[in-house]
């Protein structure tokens, strides 16, 4: 358990449901121009709309989140944020320095 996990376990008042702590999770995909930059990867979109390309080059970032506060006034206190693809952003980066 990470330092900031825990103390949001033990400072705020958690929603739980029938028991269980409950976590929202979002995620976004933002579109890139340049393909050498660190963790660009090549992104499947997955849009209803036929004038949006099929696949982008770009980044995509999650986050996750726990309900915190009462069932009338919730909010989301985020646990981690972004989860991305960093093991190729990092492999991007050794790449090119290694040559």
């Amino acid at each position: 358990m990470t330092l900031w996990v825990g103390v949001v376990v033990r400072r705020f008042p958690l929603i739980r449901m029938h028991g269980r702590i409950i976590l929202v999770a979002d995620g976004i995909k933002v579109s890139k121009e340049g393909r050498k930059m660190p963790g660009v990867k090549l992104l499947h979109q997955e849009s209803q709309s036929n004038s949006k390309a099929e696949y982008i080059m770009g980044h995509s970032i999650q986050a996750v989140s726990v309900l915190a506060g009462t069932e009338a006034h919730a909010m989301a206190v985020p646990l981690g944020s972004p989860y991305s693809r960093r093991d190729c952003a990092f492999e991007s980066m050794h790449q090119n320095t290694s040559r």
